[in-house]
């Protein structure tokens, strides 16, 4: 899997251009943005750090390069990592709002969702998805909810798949999509037919409007 910079202006046109140009020759009812975030973060692995991102993130606060340069490796420790997740978090925004505006311009009537990688915590995928909703960015969202984010230091960690996760992180994104907007879950096919019902049953329960499954072979 590729990830591409939200930072370079050369890449935000192609993209737009090209969900553009699928939305005004082919006939499509519905457009699922999946990827739109930063792969996702951990203390040994975190992304963002292009000549692009970090010489216009020092500009805009007035820091020197090297500065912006350190925080890859003092990360939390860095006075800057507040502000330098803010500006990653805005720059997926504004990548959200081009595509959003683009479809809106061709074709009023596609519906658009996006999947929300993470809920709760911005820096680890960089997503502010209660703007793309309560600013109608987006139609909706699909959330995922597969087995290997558990572990992500939720409120809900310590939670297995069955004991409330589908239950509990799907309500929490539900609260804000509400009835005007959708709410889609994308579940985990690898935890067994069992473990998937329940997650289904789940689903329905806190109102999603439909599953999508990942890894379904």
């Amino acid at each position: 899997m590729k990830y591409y910079s939200p930072a370079s202006e050369e890449f935000r046109e192609y993209f737009t251009d090209y969900v553009r140009y699928i939305v005004s020759e082919y006939e499509i009812k519905n457009l699922m943005l999946d990827h739109l975030r930063y792969p996702k973060f951990s203390e040994e692995s975190d992304f963002g750090y292009d000549f692009n991102a970090l010489d216009e993130f020092a500009a805009k606060y007035g820091i020197a390069k090297d500065e912006a340069y350190e925080i890859s490796n003092l990360l939390f420790d860095s006075p800057h990592w507040e502000n330098w997740v803010k500006y990653r978090v805005s720059l997926v925004t504004e990548m959200a709002q081009s595509v959003s505006d683009a479809v809106r311009e061709e074709r009023s009537d596609v519906t658009l969702i996006a999947v929300a990688a993470r809920d709760t915590v911005d820096y680890f995928y960089m997503q502010d998805t209660i703007k793309w909703i309560e600013e109608s960015i987006f139609d909706g969202l699909c959330l995922e909810l597969f087995e290997s984010d558990i572990d992500e230091n939720d409120p809900i960690d310590d939670l297995g798949y069955l004991d409330g996760f589908v239950t509990e992180k799907g309500a929490l994104v539900g609260a804000y999509t509400g009835k005007e907007k959708f709410l889609f879950t994308a579940l985990d096919t690898s935890v067994g037919a069992d473990l998937l019902t329940s997650a289904i049953s789940q689903s329905r329960n806190i109102g999603a409007d439909g599953c999508v499954f990942g890894d379904l072979e």
